[in-house]
């Protein structure tokens, strides 16, 4: 596993707040940085943000249950453009909320960012 950086502030956050998140998460390669006003998130490999840029998701680690959750969430009338564990918790979070995390099994390490409700 790697790392999930984040800063968050009642405030706004500052361009060196940017700076720092960028180099706890260099590790040598060129981190994903994804910011607003009040929220820097990053990751040495990959963040992902839904079609309406409604959610910004981090993870590191794996979902072991993913096949089965992506089953379910087309059972039930979802589209699933990939396959991607950060597409099934987007799916699953705009569903259930917080508790979508008792759905997943897995080793990982997790970061939603929630833009309309500026909550982390």
């Amino acid at each position: 596993m790697t790392g999930i950086n984040a800063i968050y502030r009642f405030t706004t956050v500052t361009p060196a707040d940017q700076v720092k998140i960028a180099r706890m998460s260099a590790n040598g390669v060129s981190p994903a940085v994804w910011s607003n006003e009040t929220c820097v998130l990053s990751h040495s490999k990959r963040l992902y943000c839904n079609d309406s840029k409604s959610l910004v998701i981090v993870l590191d680690g794996e979902i072991y249950n993913t096949p089965a959750l992506c089953k379910d969430l087309l059972a039930e009338g979802d589209v699933l453009y990939t396959d991607m564990q950060h597409e099934v918790i987007a799916l699953l979070y705009n569903k259930h909320g917080i508790k979508c995390l008792e759905l997943l099994r897995g080793y990982f390490a997790l970061s939603i960012y929630d833009v309309l409700k500026n909550k982390l």
